[in-house]
């Protein structure tokens, strides 16, 4: 996945890793695909830094991953950190040509999400 990372820009590279990890994760493969997301993660924090909406989106994947894989304390500090950056990028347009947006149903979402991890492990 190195080359796909130096050859297409950010929107077919998001677009791409979607689409050649969706089948894993629906079969359950989760650990074939944790080291391509959380690279696609890194760089993502790297290319646009630690608030940018793009990052929080795939780091929530990177928690759904964890919390597949049974790690619910790492899927619990992912969601905290997602919080935080939708929190900043509340109102913002996710994509320019569509109508998503960073809103209440969003956080609240995630929010649900970090419950559920901290039920998994009894707080």
């Amino acid at each position: 996945h190195y080359h796909a990372k130096e050859a297409l820009n950010f929107a077919d590279l998001g677009g791409w890793v979607v689409k050649y990890t969706e089948p894993f994760n629906k079969a359950g493969y989760w650990k074939t695909i944790y080291p391509m997301i959380e690279d696609f993660v890194e760089m993502l924090k790297e290319k646009f830094g630690p608030d940018n909406i793009y990052y929080g989106i795939f780091m929530k994947n990177l928690a759904y991953l964890n919390e597949d894989l049974g790690r619910y304390n790492e899927a619990i500090s992912y969601y905290q950190q997602v919080l935080e950056i939708y929190e900043k990028n509340m109102g913002k347009k996710i994509l320019e040509n569509n109508a998503l947006v960073v809103d209440d149903h969003a956080i609240a979402m995630v929010t649900n999400d970090l419950a559920n991890s901290y039920m998994a492990i009894g707080e």
